[in-house]
């Protein structure tokens, strides 16, 4: 998907269209300004899968792309189903002796903070109704205490400590373990990340690894509404600074 700030008569008062020198080198400020307008609504509307999308935008001039699968998902939509074939054909997928295999990354925010890159340990279980929330809290606070004593990793898991099963009850029936067991501790610049491995392969149960859908976030789509409105405003703000003779 993507916008690009092209023809700006359509996005003007029709007293402004016949000013050439009012409309000239107009697109890419307002390109910036539409940039700007789509990273506010990101960070407004989304939580977990704010930092992807925000990935996924560029500007290049006047032209502003959200490139990548996932981020156009995000924006656009997905009325979910089976992700297994879609993992199995990503390029880290690996040949196992039972047909191909990806191992998932799933990262757990420390208790106390916000889920921007996911939920804090113990959140999902209050979410969802497994446990009460402060039950759910003392809970995550508790594996937190536990977790962040593992051996740390820096770039392969090899070697690094591991926590063992059944510190919280399992989210769903059909899960094989909880959310928590075997979370890793990886060492980074800033800090700790948390982190659970989880592997589908071609023998997975087949009601696995159904994704419930993403509700179409409209980002860009709003973005475009925006822009009529910042073209306004940004050559209002020229036509003030051509009356005192300058340019602003």
């Amino acid at each position: 998907m993507f916008i690009e700030i092209g023809s700006l008569e359509s996005l003007l008062p029709p007293a402004w269209r016949d000013l050439p020198q009012v409309l000239s080198g107009l697109e890419e400020p307002i390109a910036a300004a539409v940039e700007k307008k789509i990273k506010q609504l990101a960070t407004e509307r989304l939580t977990k899968t704010r930092n992807v999308f925000l990935e996924g935008v560029e500007r290049d001039g006047n032209v502003i792309i959200l490139r990548g699968n996932f981020p156009n998902l995000i924006e656009k939509g997905w009325m979910g189903g089976d992700m297994k074939p879609q993992l199995l054909s990503s390029p880290k997928a690996k040949d196992g002796e039972n047909g191909p295999y990806i191992d998932i990354p799933f990262r757990h925010q420390v208790p106390g903070t916000v889920g921007v890159h996911a939920e804090p340990m113990g959140q999902a279980h209050a979410r969802i109704g497994v446990m009460q929330e402060e039950e759910a809290a003392k809970m995550g606070r508790t594996i937190y205490q536990e977790a962040k004593q593992l051996a740390a990793y820096t770039s392969s898991t090899a070697g690094a400590g591991r926590l063992g099963a059944g510190r919280s009850p399992k989210l769903k029936d059909k899960h094989v373990t909880d959310i928590h067991a075997d979370m890793v501790r990886k060492q980074t610049g800033a800090g700790s990340e948390y982190r659970t491995f989880r592997r589908v392969g071609a023998g997975s149960a087949p009601d696995s690894w159904i994704h419930p859908g993403i509700e179409a976030a409209d980002i860009f789509a709003d973005a475009v509404a925006y822009a009529e409105e910042s073209a306004t405003e940004i050559i209002r703000k020229r036509l003030e600074g051509a009356n005192k003779g300058g340019t602003p």
